[in-house]
């Protein structure tokens, strides 16, 4: 597979579908450092598509919580594409390193910086100064970083219907946003458990493959009480993406929790195979269009 990879690079350097199936490969196999060269490479080449920019967040999201060194920060946001910077801001700032977030949208022009400069501030504050995003909601209501902030100070106020107008713009304009999980979270502020399940449902369904919000709905109907339902939302995760040890790993501690004897077993089963698995996960309806390792190199 490694020789396949190097010839298809030599037929195509610098395609994107190559570069982050190798990627993948590189994480799956522990090669880290070889990894890291090639989404930097990425970031370098392709910082302003964003298709490449998302699937890079996925890849991340999957194998590395801290993928870039001070170097390559320092070096990003000096001289990065905005698409990229913006976008290795939120996952820095997802993981709650504020600092390497503002570093890398600095003085970036624009509203999507604006918002997300005021959602750094908001968390900077410990969640207690919205004002910088009620500044950018004032020029810009459809803002989605901005409108995080309102719903998350609305919940922390004890106002959940502000809350759930915001979470709800969120997930209508931005559905790969965060805007789902407010909306759970406003939505069980208020003791509404039927919106809760619903909101962390259409959640699922906005982003498929994506472990995160599965963990988090997951969270909530163990803590509910309902640990064979948590196990069964995390079993239909593996279904879709199989080759997701996260997924597994999910499905395992989900079934550890419940008196189905046979579940963690096949959880962990499912979990070796995904390790051994070096295609990435397609979503939902999306057909293979290369017999190699699924991704298209024309």
């Amino acid at each position: 597979m490694l020789q396949q990879f190097k010839a298809l690079s030599e037929i195509v350097p610098d395609n994107i579908d190559l570069t982050i199936d190798e990627a993948n490969l590189d994480y799956k196999l522990g090669r880290k450092d070889d990894a890291n060269g090639r989404v930097w490479a990425l970031l370098a080449k392709h910082g302003g598509d964003h298709d490449a920019m998302d699937r890079l967040k996925d890849l991340w999201a999957e194998y590395d919580s801290s993928p870039l060194d001070a170097n390559q920060i320092s070096t990003l946001a000096s001289d990065g594409a905005p698409v990229a910077r913006l976008m290795v801001a939120r996952f820095y700032l997802a993981a709650n390193d504020s600092k390497t977030a503002r570093a890398l949208v600095g003085s970036l022009p624009g509203g999507e910086a604006d918002g997300l400069r005021a959602k750094i501030t908001y968390k900077e504050s410990g969640g207690s100064d919205a004002s910088a995003a009620e500044a950018v909601l004032a020029t810009d209501k459809n803002n989605c970083d901005a409108l995080a902030v309102r719903a998350s100070d609305a919940i922390r106020r004890g106002q959940p219907s502000t809350a759930v107008v915001a979470a709800q713009e969120i997930a209508s304009q931005c559905p790969d946003r965060d805007g789902f999980d407010l909306l759970a979270q406003a939505y069980r502020s208020k003791g509404d458990n039927a919106g809760v399940r619903r909101a962390f449902l259409d959640g699922t369904r906005a982003r498929p493959l994506d472990t995160a919000p599965v963990a988090h709905y997951v969270t909530w109907l163990v803590s509910t009480g309902d640990a064979d339902g948590a196990a069964d939302v995390a079993r239909r995760l593996t279904q879709r993406a199989p080759a997701k040890v996260s997924g597994w790993l999910l499905l395992a501690a989900a079934c550890g929790r419940t008196t189905q004897p046979l579940c963690v077993e096949d959880a962990k089963a499912g979990e070796a195979t995904a390790r051994k698995t070096f295609s990435i996960d397609l979503p939902p309806g999306e057909r293979r269009p290369s017999p190699l390792l699924g991704s298209s190199w024309r």
